[in-house]
């Protein structure tokens, strides 16, 4: 009996030191929440193909583009350019979001 007492005014000054929830934010509904765990399996089956094809291509570009003069604007902009294609392509986000 006491451990249960003690347990249960454990939980309660516990509780007491929540804060309350941030009331600016909007809570997801029900559908944007169903939608995110039904397409983020398919998010990723997709990402994943287009992520190697990002990365097959980006290769030997990237090695011509190195061959040019490092101080060209045009090797610089190519490099960047495919730096930006694969953070797209192979970076976050994971999951669809609610």
């Amino acid at each position: 009996m006491r451990r249960t007492l003690s347990a249960g005014l454990l939980v309660a000054a516990l509780g007491a030191c929540a804060a309350q929830p941030d009331q600016s934010a909007m809570p997801a509904d029900g559908g944007a929440v169903a939608l995110s765990a039904v397409g983020t399996p398919f998010l990723i089956a997709f990402k994943i193909p287009v992520c190697l094809v990002t990365l097959v291509i980006a290769g030997p570009v990237a090695g011509v583009a190195s061959l040019t003069d490092r101080s060209s604007p045009l090797g610089g902009e190519v490099r960047d350019g495919l730096s930006d294609g694969i953070n797209q392509n192979c970076g976050p986000p994971y999951v669809v979001s609610p």
